[in-house]
């Protein structure tokens, strides 16, 4: 089987080409070994260029080889997601954002949507944490990156067309609740500072404490380095720990 990782949601990009000896090497694959079963891990992006495609002959042989794909979370029902999102990450009739940020904030907040030219009235309806990783978004797509390109669509499109198996680590209703358990002081915090980013500041940074060992990662297209927000790493052991119990 093969197991896409997030690193870092459409339209089809097609199934995945014969291997090619001159594919250039795009992504980290791994693979895992036990007894008579074999494990590929492949580190995907949410976002994607054209030219990052195709990806690497040792990923579409791997992927060729597998029986089943797993996803960090299944997106294949897409009535699904749309209604996990709407349950876990926007407020209820009568609640909105405005009325939950201090008014420097909402003002940061509002001068980012104007440069993203993002309805306010839905972003007011978002929770802080869910605007933050909206503004997140806006911000990779401002630069060049599509989200309908992102690995994980690749990967799914590949999968339906071999007729293999499409599954899911974890389902995005326990990937919000990781979100939703942060203190509203925290999802300010998130929020804040991604609203206050500059243009030409990276988009991620490199974990700090116990996500170091993930290595060290900087914005798509850029070199620069600096150290992640501390929240990061609360979220990643979350998850990962509900994950690898399946």
């Amino acid at each position: 089987m093969l197991v896409a990782a997030y690193a870092a949601t459409a339209v089809a990009v097609g199934p995945a080409p014969e291997a090619r000896q001159d594919v250039p090497r795009r992504g980290l694959l791994y693979e895992i070994r036990t007894g008579a079963s074999t494990v590929y891990l492949f580190g995907t992006l949410h976002v994607g260029k054209p030219e990052l495609y195709p990806l690497s002959r040792q990923t579409n042989l791997a992927l060729a080889a597998s029986e089943r794909l797993y996803l960090e979370v299944s997106l294949t029902d897409a009535t699904s997601v749309n209604v996990d999102t709407a349950a876990a990450a926007m407020y209820g009739d009568g609640i909105s954002l405005g009325q939950k940020l201090p008014a420097a904030l909402m003002e940061k907040v509002s001068a980012r949507l104007a440069r993203y030219q993002f309805p306010q009235e839905l972003a007011l309806k978002m929770k802080p944490w869910m605007l933050g990783q909206t503004l997140l978004l806006l911000e990779a797509k401002r630069r060049g990156y599509d989200p309908e390109l992102a690995n994980e669509f690749y990967l799914m499109d590949y999968a339906r067309a071999a007729h293999k198996e499409i599954l899911g680590l974890e389902t995005l209703s326990e990937q919000f609740a990781i979100f939703d358990r942060m203190s509203q002081a925290q999802q300010q915090a998130f929020l804040e500072a991604d609203a206050r980013r500059d243009r030409g500041q990276q988009l991620r940074r490199p974990p700090e404490g116990d996500g170091r060992r993930l290595g060290e990662c900087g914005c798509a297209g850029s070199r620069s380095r600096a150290p992640v927000r501390k929240d990061a790493g609360f979220g990643l052991r979350q998850h990962s720990a509900a994950a690898f119990d399946r």
